[in-house]
C-alpha cells in the first residue's frame, strides 16, 4: 500500500473505533431509561413514553453502530455510508434528550453521545468527499428514483408536521402534542422543518439531477430515515402500551416510510461497483488531489 493511501485509511480507523464508545454511551442511557425507574419521572406520561420507545431502538442501533464500523474499518464503503447515517440519527436523537428532558444524572451521557455523534459524522463524511463517490455507482444506479424518495418522503413528513402545527398557529393555541408532551414547542419540528426535511429534499433534488455531492449524502440520509421511521413507530407503539391513543395515520405512514427508506437504501448499495471498498473511494481522492497540487512536469 502506498503512502498516499495510508494516512486516510488510518484517520478513519480511528474514527470507526470510536463507535464503540458511542454504542457504549448508546447502550447505557437507552437501559437506563428502560430500567431506572427514575429517568423520566419528571416527564410527562406521554413524552416519557416516547423516550422509552426510542430507547428499545438506540439499543438496536448500538451493535448497529459497531458491526458497521466494524466493516467499514476493514474497507467497506457500503458500511461506512451507513454508519454515517447512524451517526446522523444518534446525534438528532441525544441532542432531544440533552436538550429537552429534564436534567438528571444521565445528563453528562446524553451530551457526550450527541457530541461524539455529531463530530464522527462530520469528520466521517469529511474522508469521502463527493467527487471521491461518484465514479464507484453503475450507470444503473436509480438516480431519479432515489432521489424521488427522498424528496418525496420529506416533502410527506413536512405535511404530516404542518397539518397538526398551522391549524394551532391559526387558532392561537397550544398544539395538542406539544401540550401533551409538557413542552414549550416541538423540539422535532424545529429539526425536521429547519434542518433534516429541507435536506431531504434538497439532496433528492440534486440525486436526480446527478449531482455528486446528492450522491455522497443519499445513503446517510437513508439509512437515517429508514431508523428514524423505526423510532416514530416505537414511541407510537409504547405510548399506546402505557394507556395512550394510538393513533393510526403516523403508524401507517412511517412504518411504510421506513420500509420505502430501507428497501431504496439497499437497491442504492448494490448499485455501488463490484470490488470498490472504503479504500477505493479515499485512494481515488487521495491521488487526485495530490496530483492537482503537482507542478506540471511532476504529473504522471
Amino acid at each position: 500500500m502506498s503512502a498516499a493511501t495510508v494516512r486516510p485509511t488510518a484517520a478513519t480507523r480511528m474514527l470507526h473505533d470510536a463507535s464503540w464508545v458511542l454504542a457504549a454511551l448508546v447502550t447505557a442511557a437507552s437501559l437506563a431509561g428502560l430500567r431506572a425507574p427514575g429517568t423520566y419521572a419528571r416527564e410527562t406520561a406521554a413524552w416519557a413514553s416516547q423516550a422509552m420507545g426510542q430507547d428499545v431502538v438506540n439499543l438496536a442501533v448500538a451493535p448497529l453502530l459497531v458491526l458497521c464500523a466494524v466493516l467499514a474499518r476493514r474497507g467497506s464503503l457500503r458500511a461506512h455510508l451507513v454508519w454515517l447515517g447512524l451517526l446522523a440519527y444518534t446525534s438528532y436523537a441525544y441532542l432531544l434528550y440533552a436538550g429537552f428532558l429534564h436534567f438528571t444524572g444521565w445528563f453528562p451521557v446524553y451530551v457526550a453521545a450527541f457530541g461524539l455523534s455529531t463530530w464522527l459524522l462530520v469528520a466521517g463524511t469529511s474522508v469521502v468527499g463527493p467527487d471521491h463517490l461518484r465514479p464507484l455507482f453503475d450507470e444503473r444506479t436509480p438516480r431519479r428514483g432515489i432521489g424521488g424518495v427522498l424528496a418525496g418522503s420529506g416533502l410527506l413528513t413536512g405535511a404530516l408536521w404542518l397539518a397538526e402545527l398551522v391549524p394551532a398557529l391559526l387558532a392561537d393555541r397550544v398544539p395538542d402534542g406539544v401540550a401533551e408532551a409538557g413542552q414549550v414547542t416541538n423540539p422535532v419540528w424545529l429539526l425536521d422543518l429547519g434542518l433534516v426535511l429541507p435536506l431531504m429534499v434538497a439532496t433528492g433534488v440534486l440525486v436526480w439531477n446527478g449531482s455528486r455531492l446528492g450522491l455522497l449524502l443519499a445513503g446517510p440520509l437513508l439509512a437515517f430515515g429508514a431508523v428514524m421511521s423505526a423510532a416514530i413507530v416505537a414511541m407510537q407503539v409504547s405510548v399506546a402500551a402505557d394507556g395512550g391513543a394510538l393513533v393510526v395515520p403516523p403508524l401507517v405512514v412511517f412504518a411504510a416510510l421506513g420500509l420505502v427508506h430501507g428497501t431504496t437504501l439497499l437497491l442504492m448499495l448494490l448499485h455501488l461497483r463490484d470490488g470498490h471498498s472504503l479504500v477505493d473511494a479515499l485512494r481515488s481522492g487521495w491521488l487526485r488531489a495530490t496530483r492537482e497540487h503537482l507542478p506540471t512536469s511532476e504529473k504522471v
